[in-house]
């Protein structure tokens, strides 16, 4: 090469790949249909739209996933994440993971939903997806596509007054176990309006196929979903609760759940159980409405035997409900007394121990600390061991901090630490939280800057970058240990008005020296300090009423106002902490404050384009980063970069707090 020659700039193999993928699977589709590429942060790679020949639109789209390859051993297969799949699964519509081998020209293809994990792999990152040769595209595969995702409207519009037809079909089974089976599944239909028979079923509003085969059935919808499952057709009593239970799981994975609930409340009058524990734990679930009547359903099938995975299944369920409904209490203190009667009935005391943590967590979620922590503590009494298991340490660490018991919190968080496998930028984090609100403000400066210290760029790491900024000042100021008694401040406070002459004084000396962090003191004094123009100070105070209520929308919307007229990138991460703490709420507030006050709507804009970004799921766009680090330098003093750089836990964990 001559010596000024410019080098010639070469593409990456793989993008190479990803752009062989996209041509050879647009060239598949019918003309009539439109590809469109997706954002690359956006976790598919092209949108589909299916148009009729006539130019009409039909109203059909799905998503693509590509996968290229240049290795013909794994033409067939190919590895997703489990993350991914979740995210496909939480996607209006459906995906289509499509599999391309570039030097044979091969493409296969495979619908998210015909992806399932076994029990086994949900504790795995990522699994292997395999390929079979019956999925290869073919000439009738975009009529297939249409009639799925025709099929899939079907289901979204099923109302719960509508039938649901069954078809049996015969395959590899004898006369007389189909008779038995058709009797079952009769049965069935005579209990409920809702379900009609061949040949009535061609009028229900959708189908669903019975298949039957020598040692199992299924109930199936095509390939959006079946579920199997193994029977002996001569238990006549056992044949009709599978297949009763059986339909109440298939319907609910189907999205059908008002259907599958009247099923499940039929199985309550009817007094009908199963041995088919993985059947019984699904129309549990298909109760989600009615705690209590799903609580009866598992204790009528015998559910809350903790030595069982079913009895983790519904634990599980129960817990996911007591997070969104304040009023299940009474149906799970039920559930829990049932089961460790039925532990204590069994002499072990490490599942009493565990349906004591789990009555724990369920009371932490209805906001009861102080039962959670009794049951925290009778679990630690029964199994000693549990202290040395890190998920136990942490909540109760957590229910500590909830019921504001900081110091025991920032305390079993240090233990957490030793015992965690690694120390995760949450769990730095809940450690920093917990050390900042006992007053431990040096400790908390160390654990969160470990919590920043991955470089992630999100609004969570800014918030967390505010914390440190915070902490550092407050160190600054009083040292590393500011005085914390909140009760004796709000009495102080109750005995104090604004009107005193000597007011500010006395708030000032309120943080000095009785309670650094008291809401009502630093509010007032970031309110002066802004009408003098120290927003700094002002800032300081805002943030401090945001951190210790995350829900004040005034703190946050002064605190944006206030970041206004510091740098860029302290603005960038006050807006970035307001919408992490409360969602849009403080910025809406502020918005209208600042049209009111008749602010440049340009810059009003501006704003509201941040804030769009900083919404986007996922990474943040390119061009938002490349505006990042223009804007790179730091307002955090030099002297903390080496403790940014390469922070270290040790000096707090084993410090005695």
């Amino acid at each position: 090469m001559e010596k000024n020659a410019r080098p010639v700039p070469t593409r990456h193999k793989n993008h190479q790949i990803e752009d062989a993928s996209r041509r050879k699977f647009d060239t598949l589709l019918p003309d009539c249909w439109v590809s469109r590429p997706k954002a690359s942060d956006y976790g598919v790679d092209v949108e589909v739209e299916l148009f009729e020949e006539t130019g009409s639109a039909t109203g059909l789209l799905f998503y693509v996933q590509l996968r290229g390859t240049d290795d013909r051993s794994r033409a067939q297969k190919t590895a997703l994440s489990l993350e991914q799949l979740d995210y496909f699964y939480s996607l209006d519509l459906p995906t289509l993971l499509v599999r391309f081998c570039r030097p044979t020209g091969q493409i296969f293809c495979k619908w998210h939903f015909q992806i399932k994990p076994a029990r086994d792999q949900l504790s795995q990152k990522s699994l292997s997806v395999s390929f079979s040769d019956g999925e290869a595209w073919a000439d009738t595969t975009p009529s297939q596509i249409q009639i799925v995702l025709g099929n899939l409207r079907k289901l979204r519009k099923v109302e719960p007054h509508e039938t649901i037809g069954l078809r049996i079909v015969a395959k590899t089974v004898n006369t007389s176990d189909r008779f038995m089976l058709e009797s079952a599944i009769a049965s069935l239909v005579s209990r409920h309006t809702m379900l009609v028979l061949e040949p009535v079923a061609a009028t229900a509003t959708i189908g669903l196929e019975v298949i039957a085969e020598a040692d199992a059935f299924s109930f199936s919808y095509g390939v959006i979903g079946s579920l199997t499952i193994e029977v002996d057709y001569g238990d006549t009593d056992k044949l009709k609760s599978l297949a009763s239970y059986g339909l109440c799981s298939a319907l609910l994975q189907l999205g059908l759940t008002d259907h599958a609930r009247i099923l499940a409340r039929g199985f309550l009058s009817d007094g009908l159980t199963t041995d088919a524990e993985h059947l019984a734990v699904m129309s549990v679930q298909s109760l989600s409405a009615r705690v209590d009547e799903a609580v009866q359903l598992a204790l009528l099938n015998g559910l809350q035997d903790p030595a069982t995975f079913a009895y983790a299944q519904v634990t599980i369920f129960l817990l996911g409900l007591s997070r969104q409904e304040t009023d299940v209490s009474r149906s799970l203190t039920k559930w829990f007394a049932s089961a460790l009667k039925m532990a204590e009935a069994t002499g072990s005391l490490q599942d009493q121990a565990m349906i004591r943590y789990n009555r724990g967590n369920a009371a932490l979620n209805t906001h009861a600390y102080r039962q959670a922590l009794y049951d925290f503590n009778q679990a630690r009494r029964l199994f000693p061991d549990y202290v040395e298991v890190f998920h136990f340490v942490e909540g109760l660490a957590g229910c500590l901090y909830l019921a504001k018991r900081y110091r025991l919190a920032a305390c079993l968080y240090k233990r957490a630490i030793w015992l965690a496998p690694e120390i995760t930028p949450a769990l730095a984090e809940k450690l920093g939280e917990a050390c900042l609100f006992a007053g431990l403000v040096e400790q908390a400066r160390i654990a969160f800057a470990i919590a920043i210290s991955d470089g992630e760029l999100s609004a969570r790491s800014m918030l967390n970058r505010l914390r440190l900024n915070v902490c550092e000042k407050l160190v600054l100021v009083y040292g590393p240990i500011i005085p914390r008694q909140p009760n004796l401040a709000a009495h102080i406070l109750s005995c104090t008005t604004q009107s005193d002459e000597f007011y500010l004084e006395a708030l000032k000396k309120l943080i000095r020296e009785v309670d650094s962090l008291n809401e009502v003191a630093n509010f007032n004094l970031a309110v002066e300090h802004s009408r003098e123009g120290r927003y700094d100070d002002a800032l300081t105070g805002f943030l401090i009423c945001g951190f210790s209520v995350p829900h004040d929308d005034e703190a946050w919307c002064n605190a944006i106002k206030c970041s206004a007229n510091m740098a860029a990138d302290t603005m960038l991460r006050v807006m970035a902490a307001a919408l992490e703490s409360n969602g849009l709420h403080p910025y809406t507030l502020c918005r209208a404050q600042l049209v009111s006050e008749q602010h440049p709507m340009e810059w009003i804009e501006a704003l509201d384009m941040i804030v769009r970004e900083l919404q986007r799921p996922g990474h943040p766009s390119e061009e938002f980063l490349e505006y990042t680090r223009q804007i790179a330098p730091s307002d955090v003093p030099a002297s903390s970069e080496k403790t940014h750089t390469k922070p270290n836990l040790a000096s707090i964990v084993r410090s005695d707090s």
